[in-house]
């Protein structure tokens, strides 16, 4: 069976061609959509992050001159008090919530930690990959020790 005839394209080849041509398209569309996705997965992480070590920064360095973002107002203290304090951070341009917590060390061994200086820091960065779909919510968490009452040299 001889597909190519002498006058022209027949029926069958167009087909197969048309056919295959959707194929590749199918397949170009679906990487292209999938690079887009990682790349806006890594872009919101590394926003998320970046905001997220500034407020670890600023709480280590207990420097109440800086803020996490331009705006002082986007830092609101929920508590304080002598064992606990929260504070929340809201970005509105980039949907991103990053809480604060400096609080005593967890009892161990029946041993209370309340009155040490060491402070367990917990940082946590709620951010969206897509603006208002709650699938695409992702949190990234920093734990660390805080050392309260130090002098430093400057």
């Amino acid at each position: 069976m001889r597909l190519g005839s002498q006058k022209g394209y027949s029926l069958i080849e167009i087909g197969v061609g048309l056919v295959l041509i959707t194929i590749f398209m199918v397949c170009g569309v679906t990487m292209l959509k999938g690079t887009h996705n990682t790349y806006r997965l890594v872009e919101q992480k590394s926003i998320a992050m970046s905001y997220l070590l500034r407020a670890v920064e600023i709480e280590l360095l207990d420097d109440t001159t800086l803020t996490v973002t331009d705006n002082p107002n986007d830092t609101v203290i929920r508590e304080s008090n002598a064992l606990r304090k929260v504070s929340v951070t809201t970005i509105p341009a980039n949907d991103i919530t990053i809480t604060t917590t400096v609080e005593a060390l967890p009892t161990k061994n029946g041993v209370s930690y309340l009155e040490s200086r060491v402070k367990l820091l917990t940082s946590n960065a709620e951010y969206f990959i897509r603006k208002n779909d709650e699938s695409s919510r992702r949190v990234l968490t920093i734990k660390t020790l805080k050392i309260e009452g130090v002098e430093t040299d400057e």
